[in-house]
């Protein structure tokens, strides 16, 4: 059995569900094959194709490894007498 997926990742698969089925229902493509990244973008939702284009960036860049930003630990300075 597989790893259970988070939230994020179940809800970008049912959205491309969704899209899919649109497709389905219409009997057409609701974007044009050509159009890559703007096709990739509306699968989860109307992302925007900068985004695609960055995500791919990273990936290639890091061979499709994706990494979150770590969070900035900041030092608060005890300025009291």
């Amino acid at each position: 059995m597989g790893k259970t997926l988070k939230g994020g990742a179940r809800e970008v698969i049912f959205n491309v569900f969704k899209r899919c089925l649109a497709e389905y229902h219409a009997g057409k493509l609701l974007t044009e094959l050509d159009d890559l990244y703007i096709r990739v973008a509306d699968m989860p939702g109307k992302k925007s194709e900068s985004c695609v284009r960055s995500i791919i960036n990273e990936s290639n860049k890091n061979d499709g490894k994706f990494t979150t930003p770590a969070k900035q630990n900041v030092k608060i300075l005890d300025h009291t007498p």
